[in-house]
């Protein structure tokens, strides 16, 4: 509901049910009480429901990959390798910390 029947003000909202009577009403109808702030007027209108539209999907495009070329196996095996060697930083760089100084941040202890 946009606006007020009765003073055509758009501060309408969704009321409270006041009794059980009234619960069991929206159950069983597809209407629930709305009321204006403004004016105090109350009575049942038909829900609305705002479905936004939809893309337009082409299904045989959902079972393709993402990437332009499919990956060569050499590079397959990059991706199981640990963050600086992923990027391209040869296995024997440094780490920016040592093997002593990882171990008390190690949450598996």
């Amino acid at each position: 509901m946009d606006k007020c029947p009765s003073c055509g003000s758009t501060r309408v909202y969704p009321s409270r049910h006041r009794s059980t009577r009234e619960r069991f009403h929206q159950m069983f109808t597809e209407q629930r009480p709305y009321r204006c702030h403004e004016c105090g007027w109350r009575a049942w209108a038909t829900i609305e429901v705002h479905i936004p539209p939809q893309p337009e999907v082409d299904p045989q495009s959902l079972g393709r990959p993402h990437a332009e070329r499919p990956l060569a196996p050499d590079e397959m095996d990059t991706l199981d390798l640990p963050g600086a060697e992923r990027i391209g930083a040869p296995r024997d760089s440094p780490r920016p910390l040592s093997t002593e100084q990882l171990d008390p941040l190690d949450p598996k202890e």
